[in-house]
């Protein structure tokens, strides 16, 4: 058996051709509308999730595991 590569995955390789062409102006205007809609939606929620209870349990957890700081929790 041989290990396959995601560069043999033609699914993967037809996805990232479609993506590394696409320009912004090839999007339709009611998709980037909804798009940017959905972007502030996605951090709100981030920015409220971070404030949750369980959320600063874990906070404090990866803090107390990872020193480094290279990576910050959205909303701290």
């Amino acid at each position: 058996m041989t290990a396959s590569s995601p560069a043999d995955n033609p699914c993967t390789r037809g996805i990232a051709r479609f993506a590394s062409t696409l320009r912004f102006g090839d999007i339709p205007r009611d998709v980037r509308e909804r798009m940017k809609l959905l972007v502030l939606d996605g951090l709100g929620c981030g920015v409220f999730g971070a404030q949750l209870a369980w959320s600063r349990i874990l906070q404090r957890t990866l803090r107390a595991v990872d020193t480094t700081q290279r990576c910050v929790v959205w909303g701290t």
